[in-house]
């Protein structure tokens, strides 16, 4: 029941954030208290919704947080990829760096689009020192860390 109330409210309060076509206030929803376990947004209904939408942009945005703060996130890293934007290359990034993605196929598959757009960013999944391991479909592994400063 309450869970029903709070899905009914977060997706209200999207809504309006995409009639503004305000993505600040969006971004804002997702990375102020929130976490995966306290986001109920009806998908359903703001799927709907983002259809009747002019601007694709803001619903693609959109769709991509909510995916990827619901724990979906190779669905999110396939919005990211159709937006094949700057942001898109920095979230895909960000994703890869702090999902439970450790399938090296799947890391690739995303970071490869990165890669041809804006190398520098994608190559920063490979050497931001806090940068996690990922798991080969050999299963070895792939460090992705960056090298010691002092080496």
């Amino acid at each position: 029941m309450l869970k029903d109330v709070v899905s009914f409210i977060q997706t209200i309060i999207i809504k309006l954030y995409v009639e503004k076509g305000d993505k600040k206030a969006i971004y804002n929803f997702f990375s102020t208290s929130h976490n995966k376990k306290s986001i109920y947004i009806d998908q359903v209904e703001i799927q709907e919704f983002l259809s009747r939408i002019q601007d694709q942009s803001i619903c693609a945005v959109t769709m991509a947080l909510i995916l990827e703060n619901t724990g979906e996130y190779s669905k999110a890293l396939e919005k990211w990829q159709q937006l094949k934007t700057e942001e898109g290359c920095y979230k895909t990034v960000q994703i890869l760096r702090k999902s439970q993605i450790i399938d090296d196929k799947v890391v690739f598959k995303y970071l490869e689009w990165v890669l041809v757009k804006m190398p520098d960013i994608g190559l920063s999944l490979f050497l931001d020192r806090n940068a996690m391991n990922f798991k080969s479909s050999d299963g070895g592994s792939l460090k992705s860390g960056g090298q010691d400063e002092k080496s």
